[in-house]
């Protein structure tokens, strides 16, 4: 099953799930409340006022808005999944959506009015929206939109090429959300379709834009009274007033969701056989475009560090005795359920460590340039654990939330790029291989990894070894949108080393040896050992398989050690 038909199969459960437990009365008022982009408290008030009033009581708001078919985007902002959109819409007349269009057309006039709730641009989406509905003013609304379009791809990124990027694919999700609105105007779906497929600003700017007219026509919205509105009769209640003084929350604290595009690719050795009947092994490339969101932290000096969401999960941790190369110490295989997590798209980069370390101290001090190889863009390497740990305690000082390095579970959740393993779960003695060595399939190459092509794995030929690292993202992602997890740097774990995975925890948590380790020696006076995952520039194909494990020396320097840094979400 693709991922658009698994949407729409949630969404139609979760629709099913909502119409059994409040019956077919708010069904109807989730009708109504599908066609704007964001919905608020009074927008729903004024939707069942209008449409169905007598019918449906007050309570059916809160019922909505709080229900698996919203989630709420912020103070008094909820916004249903496009699929689930889509599956209210279609089951809505053609005159009621154009009835829900109008009213939205006086609601967003009155709100321009009163200078309320929502921003200017929200409020230009939610006219656009609306205008889709209306005959005689989408031509006027799909002019407007391509000349945004036209606009935006002109403009120089002054305000930061991601901001801009996200402004544009923002405005193709519109148009791409009301695609069966907009079936008379090809031109532009097949450009918002291009918009969502580009990778960066340069892709975009390549685009052909339709032609459009010298000046696209403006729009007068309705003259509005709040008298004309169907507001919701007034309703009298009591209440007990508490007064609670506190400090308002840093804006630092506030994460925002951006969408963000990538490529995953799958390698696969493909085995045929000539007419002379002898074997031919060649490597087979699959490609796929995925989205995922992501949270942009701005650093000091400007410099920004990407952590994507990574969704909750179970998953299957460790290696088979099957896996070719795997050891004990990777073994029992076991079953870990994560939470929800941010994680680094990327290894930490130079540019990223330099605008950190130029942070106050917290236990220890920091070498702004500690990199064998020079590049902003490549990973910060020669960092030892104790390093990594400053950091992270200083990254989280300066935003007021917490980031550390990942738990081996974590780290290994992120790089398989699996949520739930395949049914039925075999574990134990007669386990069968439950996930490929790498995220890319059985097999990697030089052309999709950085690591000594000399040592391949398994039936992948020779190849280059570049003997320095690489500028991260300089290959496709994997599932979750997570680059460079095979190779280019090591990567620190918080975990203590152990001998195998006897005892280990489920949670994802991470996992420290039973002797509290304060020092940099243990109880018994042996250096302590951290854990390093995912291989490097210098090493081995077989060593950057997702359930390798590298012990080393917490205290020491390599130029092959990186890290990446995680953000927990509960």
């Amino acid at each position: 099953m693709d991922t658009t038909a698994l949407d729409r199969q949630i969404a139609q459960q979760t629709i099913a799930s909502f119409c059994d437990r409040f019956g077919i009365e708010h069904l109807r008022l989730a009708q109504y409340a599908a066609l704007p982009l964001i919905l608020t408290p009074e927008l729903v008030g004024f939707l069942r006022s209008r449409f169905l009033r007598g019918e449906v009581r007050w309570i059916a708001e809160a019922d909505l808005l709080l229900s698996d078919l919203c989630r709420q985007v912020g103070y008094e902002r909820f916004v249903m999944e496009p699929a689930v959109k889509a599956q209210l819409l279609g089951s809505l007349g053609a005159e009621a959506k154009q009835e829900v269009a109008s009213l939205l057309l006086h609601y967003i006039a009155y709100l321009v009015k009163e200078k309320r709730y929502l921003t200017a641009t929200e409020l230009e989406n939610q006219q656009w929206a609306a205008m889709f509905y209306l005959n005689n003013h989408r031509e006027t609304a799909v002019s407007q939109i391509m000349e945004r379009f036209r606009q935006l791809v002109a403009e120089t990124p002054t305000k930061g090429e991601r901001s801009l990027y996200a402004e544009i694919n923002r405005l193709a999700a519109l148009v791409n959300e009301n695609m069966p609105e907009l079936q008379d105007y090809p031109e532009m779906l097949d450009y918002a379709r291009q918009v969502s497929e580009a990778m960066s600003i340069a892709d975009l700017k390549q685009l052909s834009l339709p032609l459009l007219s010298e000046k696209p026509p403006t729009v007068t919205l309705p003259e509005t009274d709040i008298k004309d509105l169907p507001f919701p009769e007034l309703r009298t209640f009591e209440f007990e007033i508490e007064t609670i003084t506190f400090q308002p929350e840093p804006t630092s604290l506030v994460l925002k969701l951006e969408p963000f595009s990538y490529e995953v690719k799958t390698l696969e050795i493909i085995e045929s056989r000539s007419l002379l009947r002898q074997k031919h092994k060649k490597l087979q490339i699959r490609q796929q475009k995925q989205k995922g969101q992501q949270v942009i932290e701005t650093l000091p000096n400007e410099v920004t560090l990407e952590m994507v969401l990574i969704p909750a999960g179970r998953f299957i941790m460790g290696a088979p005795e099957s896996e070719k190369d795997s050891s004990s110490d990777e073994r029992p295989q076991h079953e870990v359920t994560i939470s929800t997590f941010l994680m680094g798209k990327y290894p930490i980069t130079q540019a990223q460590w330099r605008a950190v370390a130029t942070l106050p101290k917290v236990k220890q001090d920091l070498k702004s340039d500690p990199s064998r190889f020079k590049g902003e863009n490549r990973p910060v390497e020669q960092i030892s654990w104790y390093d990594a740990e400053e950091f992270c305690a200083r990254l989280s000082e300066y935003t007021k939330r917490e980031y550390r390095l990942p738990s081996e579970a974590e780290w290994e959740y992120g790089c398989r790029g699996m949520t739930s393993p395949p049914a039925p779960l075999l574990l134990g003695e007669g386990s069968k291989k439950i996930y490929p060595p790498f995220h890319f399939g059985e097999t990697i190459t030089p052309e999709h990894v950085n690591y000594n092509g000399e040592y391949p794995y398994g039936d992948a030929p020779k190849g280059l070894n570049r003997a320095e690292t690489t500028d991260v993202g300089s290959f496709s992602a994997n599932a979750f949108g997570l680059y460079d997890m095979h190779g280019n740097v090591w990567e620190w774990c918080g975990d203590d080393w152990h001998k195998n995975y006897e005892g280990a925890p489920t949670d994802g948590s991470i996992w420290l040896a039973e002797n509290e380790q304060k020092d940099i020696k243990n109880n018994e006076g042996r250096e302590i050992r951290k854990l390093l995952r995912g291989g490097s520039w210098i090493l081995l194909a077989r060593n950057c398989r997702s359930a390798y494990r590298n012990p080393y020396v917490a205290r020491n320097l390599n130029h092959g050690n990186g890290f990446r840094v995680v953000c927990p979400l509960r």
